[in-house]
């Protein structure tokens, strides 16, 4: 249900910078008039996220995701529509009324909404129950003597869980939310009899867990005295996540891009004690080890990453579980191991911010990490040397910049007494028993294949959507023409026919006619074909365009295509074969074409 006017949407995407807002998740460089950066949907190491100011679209060369502001915050932080424009218009100060909804208005709105609104009503009941209640005074006093003052305790919206059963079940109740869709949002659990239910949390210090949109999706009970489990956290749901979440980074996030540094820490605790004494620029996982979600997460925030692990045996553990994601994924990043004893937490209380700070800056790499953690484990001897280079064998395989493994290569030989001849053979014999390296970034885009039959005809279809979208002075041409209608794929078809059908509507733009489908296949297609330099078309190259294509339409092409189609559908290759022929036959190529540009 779309409860906002219509007009507030086009205003809201009027006002709206797409490059401003997506630069909040992306590192953009500036590449002639468009910005390019690391696209946040895929792993690749060579940028091919591209943003348009002046389209106020986005596009990915690599794997194809595509659309305006609203289709990148939906995509990128699970926002439903109607959230995603009132977050950009509360960015810009455009002011859009929510409406007092009834019971049977809320229960028209989609799901994910209908979860985020249950878990805002949480947290204003758990931030009630810490400040205002006598049963929170003794959280209070928990916090304060862990160092937690109160702009920390605000700032982050921290809570408490009182030690009943029902007291957030019967809150809900009251505010209008079902029992169902509080359990849905892993609030409340069912008893064991299914006759009933329970709050998740009780007695506990509450920490809401908020996206990169400021909504809350979930949050991490602590445990005031010695029992177990000592944090409980959020199950998953349709909002949460916690393989793409990182606790805080929707406050830490400025900081990290000014800094250009990120601090990787495991607890709750660990990073409002460095926020508090200044160390801004830090994130913490949920409970769960990082993932390739998280490092994609990372990479658009920061161009250098420190890992913040404690010295005990499951902190080196996560750490070099922790390096393997980052070695993949070609990102660089030092590895800061407390002294024992300690984690991020107790260290800056008792030594200070500039202690810490001065330990990040003597943090190795990850790969000297990993050196170091392997001489640690296997020692020196000639025993100890022949387990480290088998060990390190296929670290270094991974590898993919020659001047850098070269360089580590160098540094190990150097480190444990061998030859780096003799390391580089071994290398040499991991490489070749894992087969041919293939770059990810060449290998091609996900989504559906197009069939090649189309050939030349796809390619003109193609090309003259692309210039609907990029010199609409055509449009009337095309339209006058009737070659839309006449094209063989399906979704240029639609995507043409949209843009002709909108022609009339004053200022309807390439947002605009993203937002008016709701097929995403045809959001990301509008989006490509947009992306193009508009200074390249002229009128002429168009119109011989519009004639080159009624050509190949006037000689029976599409009855080739729509039976080579059905050859194809059938597995019969040979029919396929032989009616490519008939067609190639038929076709007279001319040495120079028209492309409509100059």
């Amino acid at each position: 249900m779309n409860y906002i006017p219509d007009e507030k949407v086009l205003e809201v995407r009027n006002r709206a910078d797409i490059v401003e807002i997506i630069s909040e998740a992306v590192r953009l460089k500036r590449t002639g008039k468009n910005h390019l950066g690391l696209c946040p949907f895929h792993t690749e190491k060579t940028p091919s996220f591209t943003v348009s100011p002046d389209k106020q679209i986005f596009h990915c060369f690599g794997c194809g995701e595509g659309g305006n502001v609203f289709s990148f915050l939906m995509k990128y932080t699970g926002l439903s529509f109607p959230e995603a424009v009132r977050q950009v218009g509360r960015r810009y100060g455009i002011n859009i009324p929510r409406r007092s909804l009834t019971p049977e208005q809320r229960k028209g709105i989609n799901q994910r909404e209908r979860l985020r609104m249950a878990n805002q009503e949480a947290k204003a009941f758990y931030q009630n129950a810490l400040m205002k209640t006598s049963a929170g005074r003794n959280a209070l006093e928990y916090l304060r003597r862990r160092g937690i003052n109160d702009v920390m305790i605000e700032t982050f919206a921290l809570g408490f869980a009182p030690d009943g059963w029902r007291a957030l079940t019967d809150h809900l109740k009251r505010a209008g939310f079902s029992s169902d869709l509080a359990r849905s949002a892993g609030l409340i659990v069912q008893n064991k009899q299914e006759n009933g239910y329970y709050d998740r949390f009780r007695n506990r210090i509450i920490f809401p867990i908020f996206d990169l949109g400021e909504q809350v999706v979930g949050f991490g009970g602590r445990i005031m005295d010695d029992g177990e489990p000592k944090y409980l956290n959020s199950p998953e749901s349709p909002v949460y996540n916690k393989r793409r979440i990182l606790y805080g980074l929707n406050r830490s996030r400025q900081a990290c891009r000014r800094s250009g540094i990120i601090h990787i820490v495991e607890g709750y605790f660990d990073l409002l004690t460095l926020f508090q004494h200044g160390i801004e620029n830090t994130a913490a996982t949920l409970g769960t080890a990082l993932t390739e979600e998280h490092i994609r997460l990372i990479k658009g925030h920061a161009e250098q990453t420190v890992l913040v692990f404690d010295a005990d045996e499951s902190g080196i553990k996560a750490a070099l579980r922790s390096c393997n994601l980052f070695l993949q994924a070609g990102i660089d990043a030092r590895v800061l191991v407390l002294p024992d004893g300690h984690d991020p937490d107790s260290f800056v209380r008792e030594f200070g911010a500039d202690a810490f700070q001065s330990a990040v800056g003597k943090a190795p790499g990850m790969i000297g990490f990993i050196f170091n953690s392997a001489v640690d484990q296997f020692g020196l001897s000639i025993e100890g040397k022949i387990r480290i280079i088998s060990h390190l064998q296929p670290v270094l395989a991974d590898i993919n910049d020659p001047i850098a493994r070269s360089l580590y290569i160098r540094e190990l030989a150097d480190r444990i007494g061998v030859g780096e001849h003799a390391i580089q053979e071994k290398i040499r014999q991991s490489a070749g028993k894992k087969g041919p390296d293939v770059d990810p970034d060449t290998r091609p885009a996900s989504g559906k294949k197009r069939e090649t039959i189309t050939g030349r005809a796809y390619k003109l279809e193609k090309l003259i959507v692309a210039m609907l979208l990029q010199y609409p002075d055509m449009i009337p041409d095309v339209e006058q023409s009737g070659i839309i209608n006449r094209f063989s794929d399906q979704q240029l078809r639609t995507v043409g026919q949209q843009v002709i059908k909108n022609k009339q509507i004053p200022g309807v733009r390439v947002p605009d006619l993203i937002e008016m489908t709701n097929d995403p296949d045809l959001k990301r297609t509008i989006a490509s074909l947009a992306m193009g330099d508009d200074d390249r078309w002229s009128r002429k190259g168009c119109l011989q365009l519009i004639t080159q294509y009624q050509n190949i339409s006037d000689t029976g092409h599409h009855r080739f295509i729509e039976e080579i189609k059905t050859a194809e559908a059938a597995g019969d290759h040979k029919k396929v074969a032989q009616l490519q022929q008939q067609w190639a036959l038929k076709q007279k190529p001319k040495k120079h074409e028209a492309v409509g540009m100059e």
